[in-house]
């Protein structure tokens, strides 16, 4: 500008040096004539005119060096913010690329974690188990013992019993010998009058003393009958003697047999309670266990949970970072616009850039359309259908689009951009195989089917967070094309 000004200022000089001699030889010769006079003042005239159009052409020449000047900064701004954008893109992939690291090493002390929880879970179930079978160990124990009681129980009534048969029976012979006593004190003095009276002239007497023959074997008989019943009687005495000596030894043999079998089960009584008092204790052993093993599983537990805490810590800011990336692209975008309209004369408002063409199908090996499946399973397996594809036209969009990797595993891989990928649910899926829903999904927009042109999805509250307007709503997900307004 400033060398465009000395031009102009130079220009006017020359001029005003080249009327400057005309104008003194005029005066000093003092022309007579009239036509001298008005010919010099033609002259001035035109050298006032000629001076006035150097000065506009300088004020003019100086003006379009100052919006020269002023286009020339404009660009630059514009060539700063395009370097700004690209810069805060780059940023934004960074700190995607940062937070893919951290999320993927959260995941793994998740998952390590969870691992090590899991197993202190297994092994309080398997020690309350153990505890339960040790439980119902004693349970059987004090059942069997409480059997044991009875029948010892029932051994002492009984043996109390045999105890009073065998004093009944005691006081029975006692009896009996009484009796046989008495039998034989009667017999004795029979005897004795029998040989004081000779048994031979007893009868002989009785023959005398017979009325007839007759009344003789009457006597007779009736002596013999005497004879027999005493006879009888000492044979009853000494049977029921015998009867009441078989009893008691029957009796006594009984009450050797009970105090064995009391004695035996006093033995197994012992033998149990010996049992039960070691089963109790190593119940009380794997209580004292399940009760360090449940401490154990508590801390893993609150260990997990601050983990799950900085891992969803960590998806925010993934979340943050997603959104970044989609401001930066804004951002390039809309200085783009600003260079374009400088380059076009007009205002930015009324350069349009057009959305990028990401229709179209794409070719693609059996291994990406797997692994793409796997990304929308993980994403959306629970979104039904229209979800699932929405994830896959996002993917295939950025495919298509010059501002992402331009291949379904390049686009997923991409650092910070999908967290299912960075956490290792789309690996384990891929082990196991993606589901036939969302193989269709992925197939479909492998095909060139799209449910739109966006190039984001989140969660409608990270996106009402951002201040992300105009999204297309599906599921639990929103969908947009860029940052703002859509």
């Amino acid at each position: 500008m400033k060398r465009f000004r000395n031009v102009c200022v130079c220009v006017l000089l020359g001029v005003m040096l080249f009327i400057q001699p005309i104008l003194v030889h005029a005066t000093e010769e003092n022309a007579p004539t009239t036509e001298s006079e008005e010919s010099s003042e033609d002259a001035a005239k035109a050298a006032e005119e000629a001076a006035k159009k150097a000065e506009e052409e300088a004020k003019k020449a100086e003006e379009e060096a100052k919006k020269a000047e002023e286009n020339e900064r404009k660009k630059a701004e514009a060539d700063e913010k395009i370097r700004k954008a690209e810069e805060q893109r780059s940023q934004a992939e960074q700190e995607n690329s940062n937070l893919n690291q951290q999320i993927q090493d959260a995941t793994d002390k998740l998952n390590n974690k969870k691992s090590e929880s899991d197993q202190a879970k297994n092994r309080l179930n398997e020690i309350n188990s153990e505890a339960d079978k040790i439980t119902g160990d004693i349970t059987s124990l004090n059942r069997n013992l409480a059997g044991v009681a009875s029948e010892i129980t029932s051994a002492e009534a009984s043996i109390t019993k045999t105890e009073e048969d065998i004093k009944s029976l005691e006081e029975e012979m006692e009896e009996a010998k009484k009796e046989e006593e008495k039998v034989y004190a009667v017999l004795k003095r029979r005897i004795a009058f029998s040989y004081e009276n000779d048994s031979k002239m007893t009868i002989f007497v009785a023959l005398l003393s017979s009325q007839s023959i007759t009344d003789f074997f009457t006597k007779v008989e009736y002596a013999s009958s005497i004879l027999s019943y005493e006879q009888k009687l000492i044979e009853d005495c000494q049977a029921k003697q015998a009867e009441i000596q078989k009893k008691a030894e029957e009796i006594e043999a009984k009450q050797e047999q009970l105090t064995a079998y009391k004695e035996a089960l006093a033995d197994k009584k012992d033998e149990m309670n010996v049992l039960v008092k070691s089963a109790n204790q190593s119940l009380d052993a794997k209580k004292d266990e399940a009760s360090s093993a449940e401490a154990d599983v508590a801390a893993y537990e609150a260990e997990l949970a601050s983990l799950r805490q900085t891992y969803e810590s960590l998806q925010g800011q993934q979340a943050q970072a997603q959104a970044n990336l989609a401001q930066a692209i804004a951002a390039q975008e809309e200085a783009e616009r600003e260079r374009l309209a400088l380059e076009q004369g007009v205002e930015p408002a009324q350069v349009e850039i057009p959305r990028e063409n990401t229709a179209g199908a794409v070719s693609a090996s059996e291994y990406e359309m797997l692994f793409l499946a796997a990304t929308i399973q993980a994403e959306a397996d629970n979104q039904g259908y229209a979800g699932q594809l929405a994830v896959g036209s996002v993917i295939m969009n950025r495919v298509l689009s010059d501002k992402f990797p331009g291949s379904i595993v390049g686009v997923i891989t991409a650092p910070g951009q999908f967290a299912s990928y960075s956490s290792g649910m789309v690996d384990r899926i891929m082990e196991r195989g993606p589901n036939e829903s969302c193989k269709q999904a992925a197939q479909a927009v492998i095909s060139g089917q799209r449910s739109g042109d966006w190039l984001f999805f989140m969660t409608q509250y990270y996106a009402d967070s951002f201040g992300i307007t105009g999204y297309t709503v599906i599921g639990d997900h929103v969908f947009f094309y860029k940052w703002g307004a859509n």
